[in-house]
């Protein structure tokens, strides 16, 4: 195997550890420097974007992705990752322009189609249904957000990881249309899959986020504090600022609703400093 094919499965492996630390971004930068070729570079840059993502930095992801493109149309395998490479960009927007990545998970999925099956194509475009159906969960349109997880859960690959995944998404979208005993399944299903990995980096943050969601329907104030508060340390921890911001944000509005503005004004203050910090 290609030294840099092996920095990159080390990357993936420290993905399973801390998403966003150091020594996963160290394994990707050593393997675009120890690229043979233009293959090589590319899977490497295409791995690097997903940091870059991860870690809030969107438009340092789109220039990476920017010479993905350029490669792709000269390399064996760039074809190949054309779908990844769009759904890439696409998360790249879906944070702050749900429309221009709507677009892009669309045509993601219109090129995986015309692909040769292959595990990257599929999980490409896995992820773009997974992000369109985020996309109409937030636009308050149930019936296809739940038909795009559908989607996903066709196109995604059957490790426990992706599973649980997927369990976490579905729960969030029952929770958005109130039904709240299914949600409360897939949550439990979602937790039982994370902790069988032993997945300790963004999905138990994301996991926690939604945990305390549900505990805030059912109007146990004092656990969703706490559930907040672990997943807040947690992303702190795991250098995850976007799951950070996350649970500021509904930690804010938590001490806001219960009259808590001492402790709500440090909140603020806590989530304004990761907010410059990571525009800067």
């Amino acid at each position: 195997m290609p030294t840099a094919d092996l920095l990159l499965a080390q990357a993936s492996y420290y993905a399973n550890i801390e998403n966003n630390g150091a020594g996963r971004h160290r394994a990707i930068q050593n393997a675009i420097e120890a690229s043979q070729n233009a293959d090589e570079r590319l899977r490497a840059l295409l791995m690097m974007s997903r940091v870059l993502i991860d870690s809030s930095s969107y438009a340092k992801a789109r220039t990476v992705l920017d010479e993905c493109s350029s490669l792709a149309t000269v390399t064996d395998t760039g074809l190949s990752l054309l779908p990844d490479i769009l759904t890439s960009r696409g998360m790249s927007y879906f944070y702050g322009d749900h429309q221009t990545a709507e677009r892009y998970f669309m045509k993601a999925i219109e090129v995986a189609r015309e692909s040769q099956p292959t595990p990257a194509v599929g999980k490409a475009a896995a992820t773009a249904y997974h992000y369109l159906g985020r996309i109409k969960a937030a636009q308050q349109h149930w019936n296809e957000a739940l038909y795009f997880m559908v989607q996903e859960r066709q196109s995604a690959d059957s490790s426990r990881g992706s599973v649980a995944y997927y369990h976490l998404r579905l729960a969030e979208v029952l929770l958005g249309a109130g039904i709240i005993s299914e949600a409360r399944y897939h949550l439990v299903q979602s937790s039982r899959l994370f902790a069988s990995v032993q997945q300790s980096s963004t999905g138990q943050v994301q996991l926690d986020l939604v945990l305390a969601r549900l505990e805030l329907l059912n109007g146990n104030l004092t656990r969703a504090k706490d559930l907040l508060q672990n997943a807040i340390a947690a992303a702190r921890e795991h250098s995850y600022p976007r799951g950070e911001l996350q649970g500021l944000a509904e930690l804010l509005r938590l001490q806001i609703a219960r009259s808590r503005l001492l402790s709500a004004a440090g909140t603020l203050g806590r989530g304004l400093i990761v907010f410059f910090r990571e525009r800067s």
